[in-house]
C-alpha cells in the first residue's frame, strides 16, 4: 500500500508511524516493535542529529556507514543479524512509501549463518582419550557410554540415528548395524560394519 511521500518529519514522528505499521499491518509483538524502534531511532539520530529528518538527504552509503560502525560495536553475529533484518525492514517500508528509491534493502550484505558453526570440526586424539577415560568403570552405564562413543566417533553416527536404533537393527552374527537415515521425507537404511 503506497503512501504519499513525506518530505520531512521528526525522528519521533517517524518512529511512531513505523511502530503503528509494525503493530497494525505486520502484527509484531510489543517487544519486537520495541527493538525495531530502538534500532530505527539510533539510525535516524545518527543521520539527523537535530532529529529533523529530510529524506532527500538520505543516501545508501549512510546506511552502510551506520551498519559498519554498529557492527564494530556489536560483535555478536546474532545481534548483527537482527539489526540487519530490522534495517532491511525499515528500508522496504521507506521505499514503499516513496521516501527512498526501491532496492536498498536488497543491496545490504547478508550475514551467513552456518548451523553448528561454533562446534569443532573434529576432536583431537587427546580429547577422544579423555572421553574414553571418563567412561572407564565396571558399571552398566559406563559400558553404555563407551558404546555410544564408539557409535559417534568410530562410525560417525548422528545423535538422532543413534536414538532411533533398536535391537533388531543389530546383526550380531555378521557384525553389521542397520541405521535408519531420515533425509527430508524419505527414510533410507544403510548398513555399517
Amino acid at each position: 500500500m503506497r503512501q504519499p511521500a513525506v518530505a520531512s518529519c521528526s525522528v519521533s514522528q517517524f518512529c511512531s508511524e513505523y511502530d503503528d505499521y509494525l503493530g497494525r499491518l505486520r502484527g509484531l509483538s510489543a517487544s519486537t516493535r520495541k527493538l525495531h524502534r530502538h534500532v530505527v531511532r539510533r539510525f535516524l539520530t545518527h543521520q539527523f542529529p537535530d532529529e529533523r529528518i529530510d529524506w532527500s538527504q538520505l543516501r545508501f552509503n549512510h546506511v552502510v556507514d551506520f551498519l559498519r560502525a554498529e557492527f564494530a560495536r556489536l560483535t555478536s553475529r546474532d545481534t548483527q543479524r537482527a539489526w540487519l533484518m530490522i534495517l532491511r525492514s525499515v528500508l522496504r517500508y521507506l521505499a514503499g512509501s516513496g521516501r527512498i528509491p526501491q532496492g536498498w534493502d536488497g543491496a545490504l550484505p547478508k550475514i551467513t549463518s552456518y548451523s553448528q558453526a561454533r562446534l569443532p570440526k573434529n576432536l583431537s586424539k587427546d580429547q577422544v582419550r579423555a572421553l574414553f577415560s571418563a567412561c572407564r568403570g565396571m558399571k552398566r552405564r559406563h559400558a553404555r557410554y563407551r558404546a555410544l562413543l564408539l557409535l559417534f566417533l568410530r562410525l560417525g553416527l548422528r545423535v538422532q540415528e543413534v536414538a532411533n536404533l533398536t535391537p533388531g537393527e543389530i546383526d550380531w552374527k555378521n557384525g553389521f548395524l542397520r541405521v535408519r537415515c531420515h533425509e527430508s521425507i524419505e527414510t533410507t537404511k544403510r548398513t555399517l560394519p
